[in-house]
């Protein structure tokens, strides 16, 4: 079973896209802000990690560039789900590492499983 670690700040967001998810069958773990984040990722060792750019502590830019620093330890997919749509956010988020940048207000927590199966394909 694949594991989503989502890191997302609005509560109620986060445990909606946790549902879906699970409903799916992927096991799913939850980040609430950066610090958190890139805790969860050493502690558990997700496949993919759906990440919003505006949280606290340290925003989704930082916790990208933390992994950048850290050597690329995180290999595995991570995809921006935000509502900001600078180009410049853009570039700099897949520059540092991220494989798709979602619009967050384009997608609802029943079509989430459609944006991490496109990037995480399940290997059954």
């Amino acid at each position: 079973m694949e594991k989503i670690l989502v890191v997302e700040d609005d509560q109620f967001l986060c445990d909606l896209y946790k549902s879906e998810l699970e409903k799916l069958g992927y096991e799913v773990v939850q980040a609430y802000d950066g610090l958190e984040a890139l805790s969860k990722i050493s502690s558990e060792n997700p496949d993919l990690m759906i990440l919003d750019l505006v949280i606290p502590e340290y925003s989704g830019i930082e916790v990208l560039k933390q992994l950048k620093i850290k050597g690329g330890k995180f290999k595995n997919p991570i995809v921006v789900l935000s509502n900001m749509r600078d180009e410049k956010i853009i570039e700099e988020a897949t520059s540092l590492g991220a494989v798709g940048y979602v619009i967050k207000s384009r997608v609802t927590p029943e079509t989430i499983g459609d944006e991490v199966k496109k990037y995480l394909p399940k290997q059954k």
